[in-house]
């Protein structure tokens, strides 16, 4: 009788530990947080793979893309791994990339999370050009 109610005690703790788990990560946002870190992550090694291989078509004499065809660009140069349907031309948070030039060299730049431009959550990377 009495191992019969530690072994009741026991699922009892073990039940609401894992009620409070599953209350922690969907009232708190935790879930949602480490999906977007997945997100800003994934999003940060397609940022400079694009940017990489802008740079590797400039240096073999291949004109940089106009910013209004970077997304033609993307999806002709950057498929998606095989078995997924994803328009590799947008962000993790559905936002096209953008390629922004100046005199000194060119930026690829994810909106990030808050899809808002200049921002601190913003993803960047470029080259500086000769």
């Amino acid at each position: 009788m009495k191992n019969t109610f530690k072994f009741l005690i026991l699922c009892l703790v073990t039940m609401l530990s894992i009620q409070t788990t599953y209350a922690t990560f969907s009232s708190k946002g935790l879930f949602s947080f480490y999906t977007n870190k997945a997100k800003i992550a994934a999003t940060t090694i397609e940022v400079k793979n694009i940017a990489q291989m802008i740079y590797l078509d400039y240096i073999a004499g291949i004109d940089i893309p106009a910013p209004d065809m970077l997304a033609d660009y993307i999806r002709k140069h950057n498929r998606a791994p095989y078995g997924h349907h994803r328009n590799t031309a947008y962000d993790f948070w559905n936002n096209l990339y953008l390629l922004i030039r100046d005199h000194e060299g060119f930026k690829v730049i994810s909106k990030g999370p808050d899809s808002q431009l200049e921002t601190e959550d913003d993803v960047v990377y470029g080259f500086y050009l000769e």
